[in-house]
C-alpha cells in the first residue's frame, strides 16, 4: 500500500515561464505503456525492436508534450487574464491546470476554455502538414508517427470540445449562459448536467456498440464524476456561510484531459 501511495507523489519537472510543471511516477508507467503499444504497431515498419521502441518512446514524449502545450494555452491565456496560475500537472490520464481564482467575466471564461482546444487543433494540422511532407519523400515510419500525433491531437481538441462540464466545451457553454443572464452557480449546475448526460451516452455507447474500446467507459467516468461534483459543490457555494477564504479554495483540474472545478470545504475536497 504505502508503494502505490509513495507513486502518488509529485515532482517538479520544470519551469516554464513561472509556473512548476509537475508530474508524479505513475507517470512513467503510462509512458512505458504507451511506448510498449507503440512500439508494437510500429515492429513491421522499423526493422527491429531497438528501433521501434525508440520511435514508440519519442512518440510518447511527444504526445504529452502536446498534452502540456494544450494546458500551458490554457495558463498563457488564464495570465493574460489577470489570473495567478499556481500550477500545471501532467498525471496518468492527461493533465490539470491549476489557478488561483475562478474567472471574473464570461469573456474571461471563453477564452481561458477555448484556448486549450485551439492550442490542440493547431498541432493536429502541424502534424498532418508532416505526415504529408513525410508522405512525399515516401518515409513510412514518420508518415506514421506523424499521423498518429495528428489524430492523437485532433480527437484531443474534439473531446474536450463536448458541450458538458467540465469539458472545454462545457467551459465554453457556461460562459455563453453566464453571458446570457444566468449567474455563474447556475450555469455550472446546467452545463455539469449536460457533462453526466454526455458521460452516460459514451457509456452506452462503449458498452453496446464498442465494447473493446475501454477508453469509452474510462472518459466517462472522468466526467460523470467531475460533472456531479460541481453540480453537487454550486449550491454549497451560494450559501454564505461557506463564503470564508479560509473554508474554501476553488481549484481548476483537467482530469483525463478535461477539467473541472473541485470545492475544498473544511479541508474536505468535493
Amino acid at each position: 500500500m504505502r508503494f502505490f501511495e509513495g507513486l502518488k507523489r509529485q515532482f517538479v519537472m520544470v519551469h516554464v515561464s513561472g509556473i512548476p510543471v509537475r508530474a508524479d511516477y505513475r507517470w512513467f508507467f503510462v509512458i512505458g505503456l504507451m511506448t510498449a503499444i507503440v512500439a508494437a504497431s510500429l515492429r513491421p515498419f522499423s526493422g527491429s525492436w531497438g528501433l521501434a521502441f525508440v520511435f514508440g518512446l519519442v512518440t510518447t514524449l511527444i504526445f504529452f508534450l502536446s498534452i502540456f502545450l494544450h494546458e500551458y494555452a490554457h495558463a498563457a491565456v488564464a495570465k493574460m487574464e489577470d489570473l495567478r496560475v499556481i500550477e500545471i500537472v501532467l498525471h496518468p490520464f492527461g493533465g490539470l491546470t491549476r489557478f488561483s481564482h475562478e474567472p471574473e467575466t464570461p469573456g474571461a471564461e471563453f477564452r481561458i476554455a477555448i484556448a486549450g482546444p485551439v492550442a490542440s487543433f493547431v498541432l493536429a494540422v502541424l502534424f498532418a502538414l508532416l505526415a504529408t511532407a513525410a508522405s512525399a519523400a515516401e518515409t513510412e515510419i514518420l508518415i506514421i508517427l506523424a499521423a498518429t500525433l495528428a489524430i492523437g491531437n485532433f480527437l484531443l481538441a474534439v473531446f474536450n470540445l463536448f458541450p458538458g462540464y467540465p469539458l472545454d466545451g462545457g467551459r465554453v457553454l457556461r460562459a455563453y449562459l453566464w453571458r446570457s443572464g444566468k449567474d455563474l452557480s447556475e450555469a455550472t449546475i446546467l452545463t455539469g448536467r449536460c457533462g453526466q448526460a454526455i458521460a452516460g451516452v459514451m457509456i452506452l455507447f462503449g458498452l453496446l456498440v464498442a465494447p473493446a474500446h475501454l477508453w469509452l467507459e474510462l472518459g466517462a467516468i472522468f466526467l460523470v464524476f467531475p460533472g456531479r461534483c460541481s453540480v453537487m459543490a454550486e449550491p454549497i457555494r451560494s450559501r454564505p456561510a461557506t463564503r470564508t477564504s479560509a473554508l474554501r479554495r476553488p481549484w481548476i483540474m483537467r482530469f483525463g484531459r478535461a477539467s473541472f472545478r473541485a470545492w475544498n470545504i473544511a479541508g474536505i475536497t468535493i
